[in-house]
């Protein structure tokens, strides 16, 4: 069997030990290829680019590499993808005869038979996640403060009352999870050296603070009434005033995805678990983490209530 090597490559532009041009390849950061004169023409310290080998010695200190594509500079992500890709082999363009082919099941059809067997997701609710999640929060604190109110009815008025602004810091988070997602991706495969480690620790900050930030915003909706802007900030606040709590709250409300993580092959049970009883257990213990916590704020709600009340008598 012939074993072709690969000679296709992604890195980052920097300067030797004895400071001459080299590149970083990504994913080997303690190792440095010298770029050969005739490869190294417009190229910048801290350009993502791609390179061939032209020359491989017996050490990876011997080898030469030129530079065959320029992306820019790698502080900015979409240049750092689109070396990623290089490297990977993955063209940003299809080819002629695959969008012919596509575009050949333009007006196709699926077999009935071969329907039956796929699994559509199109009705999951994702963008309403935030609604039920606020629903089930003030649901079940109402519950546990036995307020004999229905369950279902609860559910559905709050539901309803709390969906726009519910919805909003749903979104907020989930663009906010993918900008910092992407960050911590790209700090990792394509960052250089200890700033990729800085951006890398950053970016799971703002994720860890986005989910602290998110929960208990959510919680604050279905309780209190305010703007959204004091909403979150109030949250922000309390989240950090509560380090622990929310850090357990996350973990929580985190478990369903790390379970999936763990086990891919059992996603059906996963998933039945989830729907069953797992989100109302995690909305649950999210409640006793944090009713104590309000309570404090509904009776400082509740005294200024009170007089106001007497200070109009």
């Amino acid at each position: 069997e012939v074993t072709v090597p690969n000679n296709r490559f992604a890195g980052t532009v920097c300067l030797s030990e004895d400071g001459r041009m080299a590149v970083e390849p990504d994913g080997c950061r303690d190792v440095k290829f010298l770029l050969a004169k005739q490869g190294s023409e417009g190229v910048h310290l801290g350009d993502k680019v791609g390179f061939l080998i032209t020359h491989r010695g017996d050490r990876h200190s011997d080898h030469r590499a030129a530079v065959v594509e320029k992306f820019g500079s790698s502080d900015y992500a979409s240049e750092c993808a689109k070396a990623i890709l290089y490297g990977r082999s993955v063209r940003q363009e299809f080819p002629p005869e695959v969008l012919e082919e596509a575009h050949a099941y333009d007006n196709a059809t699926i077999d009935p038979a071969e329907a039956a067997k796929r699994l559509d997701l199109r009705g999951i609710p994702i963008f309403t996640i935030g609604a039920g999640y606020t629903a089930m929060y003030v649901t079940i604190h109402h519950a546990m403060e036995d307020r004999g109110t229905s369950i279902h009815r609860t559910y559905f008025e709050k539901f309803k009352e709390n969906f726009k602004q519910s919805t909003l810091i749903w979104i907020m988070g989930m663009i906010l999870f993918a900008i910092f997602a992407s960050d911590y991706y790209f700090a990792l495969t394509g960052g250089i050296g200890g700033l990729a480690t800085v951006l890398s620790v950053l970016a799971g900050i703002g994720i860890l603070l986005t989910s602290f930030v998110m929960l208990w915003s959510l919680a604050l909706t279905g309780l209190f009434e305010n703007t959204l802007g004091k909403t979150v900030s109030n949250g922000l606040f309390i989240s950090l005033k509560n380090a622990p709590r929310s850090f357990a709250m996350t973990i929580l409300s985190l478990s369903p995805l790390l379970s999936l993580w763990w086990a891919p092959d059992k996603w059906s049970m996963e998933l039945l678990l989830l729907v069953l009883f797992w989100a109302a257990a995690i909305a649950y213990c999210n409640v006793t983490l944090t009713k104590d916590v309000f309570a404090r704020y509904m009776g400082q709600d509740e005294t200024s209530t009170e007089e106001k009340n007497r200070e109009e008598e």
